[in-house]
């Protein structure tokens, strides 16, 4: 898509027999945002100094037709006419006696590669990240009893520092691992609420760690967020964070009156270990009110007054205890709110 504009690029196939062993494939730059590249698949212990690009593309343009042994190899992009690489695959196997459509797109993941890859055998597709792609990782402080606290992971690195209720740190990228977290009180990291919880983060995703519950029976809940916008609509992403209210239902109205209407989320719990949430719910861009009740019920604890939703944005919010045991719950809001 350029400026905003769909387009259809059409290909022709080879109407050739496949050498029994090989893989075929084309490389098209569908990448807006990148300029003019080269394009290397080579053997995987190649230094690219030494080695021939396949195809200098453009925005649109196609490479002819590649054909190799299928096997190992390294798939590698520079400007043109550079030696930088600025997106390395690592080691990827093309399977024998395939025909691959690979489609180099802007980079809608971690990281500040400028594409990644797409490849299409016909049948089904996968990513192709740049082999340095991160984790992105944002935390949440929904304890309304507890203090500011810092963020340290493997008992050395502090990810976020004097994170305040109601907070939401921006996104920080991460080697992808597994990583054991504390959630210490700022200022005096010795006083530790969550103790090594282990995390798991995986190339490419982006988390949200939301401490919840009370501060006596701490609950650490990591969120993937899929932060792939719709042109046409508004999303919107509810989690229930107050272990103070029982199950609840969800309106979303123009007035705000739940009187005569029926929730369009019902009977969404409290959960420790995994947070229910409504994912993410498509609305039309307009003017808004969220509504939450008891399940069953009219009697409305929290309501936003008017949100003003645009098509491409995404909305999430946190509803997680009041700062007293009788007060109504807060709304945390993130993303585009």
């Amino acid at each position: 898509m350029a400026n905003d504009t769909l387009e259809l690029l059409t290909l022709s196939n080879l109407d050739e027999d496949l050498t029994e062993g090989n893989v075929r494939a084309r490389v098209v730059h569908v990448a807006e945002a990148a300029p003019t590249v080269d394009v290397y698949i080579t053997a995987i212990d190649t230094d690219i100094a030494n080695a021939q690009a396949i195809a200098t593309l453009g925005y649109k343009d196609s490479s002819g037709i590649i054909e190799v042994e299928g096997g190992e190899y390294l798939i590698r992009i520079t400007p043109a006419g550079s030696m930088s690489v600025v997106f390395d695959s690592g080691p990827v196997t093309l399977p024998a006696n395939s025909e691959l459509l690979v489609l180099a797109t802007n980079n809608v993941s971690t990281g500040d590669f400028p594409v990644s890859l797409v490849v299409s055998d016909g049948s089904t597709s996968s990513i192709i990240l740049d082999k340095n792609t991160p984790s992105s990782i944002r935390v949440v402080h929904g304890l309304a009893d507890a203090p500011a606290v810092d963020i340290i992971a493997n008992n050395a690195l502090e990810l976020f520092g004097d994170v305040s209720f109601t907070s939401v740190t921006d996104y920080a990228d991460v080697a992808a691992s597994e990583y054991l977290i504390d959630v210490a009180a700022a200022g005096d990291n010795s006083v530790v609420v969550i103790d090594d919880a282990l995390i798991n983060l995986e190339a490419g995703q982006r988390y949200t760690a939301i401490a919840n519950n009370e501060l006596a029976n701490i609950d650490l809940d990591l969120i993937i967020d899929t932060p792939r916008r719709i042109a046409t609509d508004a999303q919107i992403r509810l989690f229930h964070a107050a272990s103070t209210v029982a199950d609840v239902d969800i309106y979303i109205t123009s007035d705000g009156n739940v009187m005569n209407v029926d929730p369009n989320l019902t009977d969404i719990p409290y959960q420790t270990g995994e947070l229910a949430q409504t994912g993410y719910v498509t609305v039309s861009e307009g003017d808004y009110i969220v509504s939450i009740t008891p399940a069953n019920t009219k009697t409305v604890v929290l309501e936003t007054g008017i949100l003003r939703l645009q098509a491409n944005q995404i909305y999430t919010a946190f509803v997680v205890n009041g700062e007293t045991s009788d007060a109504a719950p807060n709304l945390i809001v993130a993303d585009d709110f």
